[in-house]
């Protein structure tokens, strides 16, 4: 149900009933005005962003959502996303305002693969896929200041769409370590000195 001004009001006014008149410290379970202010902005925020699908987008001040759609147990989880790593994954995606669908890799058929925390995909992304198992399925709900702002994005996504996207990690290639990065630098190196020594002689 969407929150109306007299749930706001309401929910303002009761949160901040005093038990003891003239003292700040009794007053509900807010101890300074700074959490009062913060408590009627949130609700603000709320009555003017509205729900999915009504129409409207998230403010751009608004957080990045990670909700869990199925979630691998920790005993099960055999590979976990980190910054670097070559991942897979299947998605879809709709716009906030009016849950239209605006891509798909399960209608492809093909899953879509990254490297997750290089910026080769958006900040929503990149942000909200850490941590992730192999079968796990999130819930992303980002504001447009972390999916393609004021620009938008083709004829699909117009300029301030907030976005939604069901992700599924399908695969995890590690990235390497730095040890091993140096050992195949050597490696190379020497390739090329032999190769180097060969063409001397000749």
């Amino acid at each position: 149900r969407r929150t109306t001004a007299a749930d706001a009001y309401c929910l303002f006014t009761f949160s901040i009933a005093p038990r003891k008149v003239g003292k700040l410290e009794d007053m509900g379970y807010y101890k300074s005005y700074k959490e009062l202010f913060f408590l009627f902005f949130i609700l603000t925020q709320r009555l003017i962003s509205g729900k999915q699908c009504e129409g409207k987008n998230l403010p751009v001040s608004d957080p990045l959502r990670i909700g869990s759609k199925k979630k691998i147990a920790e005993e099960e989880c055999t590979q976990r996303a980190k910054v670097g790593d070559r991942i897979s994954v299947h998605y879809d995606g709709i716009l906030y305002s009016d849950c239209s669908k605006f891509d798909s890799s399960r209608d492809r058929e093909e899953p879509f693969s990254f490297t997750l925390g290089k910026n080769e995909v958006i900040k929503g992304w990149d942000d909200g896929l850490r941590g992730m198992c192999v079968g796990d399925i999130r819930k992303l709900t980002i504001p447009s200041d972390l999916a393609y702002g004021d620009q938008g994005s083709g004829d699909k996504i117009p300029p301030g769409s907030t976005l939604v996207f069901e992700i599924e990690l399908i695969d995890v290639k590690k990235a390497a370590s730095p040890r091993k990065k140096q050992q195949k630098r050597k490696k190379k190196t020497k390739k090329k000195k032999t190769v180097q020594n060969e063409d001397a002689l000749l």
